[in-house]
């Protein structure tokens, strides 16, 4: 298998959902940035879905993204088991997921493939790591707030420790009363307390010293626009 198969292959999309829901034609050419891909379901398929993006580190990685894969394409053998034999049929589940708007399904796809991605880094050599102990933090917290029969957020972390959590609109609130309970959020960041769901004091200590930089909540769907000039 070639690497330009092995980078084809092993690239899913899961939070780049930039104009609708995008899907790869021609994979092998993501290697050579000649990337053509077509729209497969309209921007505002999925009209609740929102991604909670949670900046804990906005400096410089020590190793950058391009470089960090051109090692995991040239070391991981763990790379070339995924782009055989997992990433397909993930790809396949996440796209129906989507289009049934089942969001158990997709949130255990997302999290799922985010927490392969980061077992490739660590097969990588020399290893990479790029997420934080605060990014344990987060997905501690999102686990925790599933606790229960269905999934009601998604994590999924790129080559970096910043946060992004896929969920439902209706469960905004509460997600960030919960994510306040272990991180130090940004004074400015407000929301509901009444709809989060239990009683909430009105200053909650984190149960950890994290401090996060900056929350951003963001509909789902239409590519990047140019609002001013």
């Amino acid at each position: 298998m070639s690497v330009q198969d092995l980078v084809a292959h092993a690239v899913a999309y899961l939070a780049d959902w930039w104009n609708g829901a995008p899907e790869v034609i021609h994979p092998e050419l993501i290697v050579t940035l000649n990337i053509n891909i077509k729209q497969v379901l309209p921007e505002k398929w999925w009209p609740e879905l929102r991604a909670v993006i949670v900046v804990i580190d906005d400096g410089e990685k020590e190793v950058g993204s391009s470089k960090g894969m051109r090692n995991t394409v040239e070391t991981s053998e763990l790379l070339k088991h995924r782009a055989k034999c997992i990433v397909p049929e993930r790809i396949k589940r996440l796209s129906a997921a989507f289009e049934a708007h089942d969001f158990h399904e997709f949130a255990l796809i997302t999290m799922a493939d985010s927490n392969q991605l980061h077992a490739i880094c660590l097969d990588t050599f020399p290893p990479l790591k790029y997420m934080s102990d605060a990014s344990w933090v987060v997905i501690r917290a999102v686990n925790e707030f599933n606790a229960g029969s269905r999934m009601r957020a998604a994590y999924t972390f790129d080559a970096g420790p910043n946060a992004c959590i896929f969920v439902e609109n209706n469960n905004v609130d509460e997600l960030l009363t919960h994510l306040s309970r272990y991180l130090k959020l940004p004074p400015e960041i407000h929301f509901n307390r009444e709809s989060a769901g239990d009683c909430v004091p009105a200053s909650i200590t984190p149960s950890t010293p994290f401090a996060v930089k900056n929350v951003i909540v963001s509909e789902v769907g239409g590519s990047p626009k140019i609002l001013s000039c």
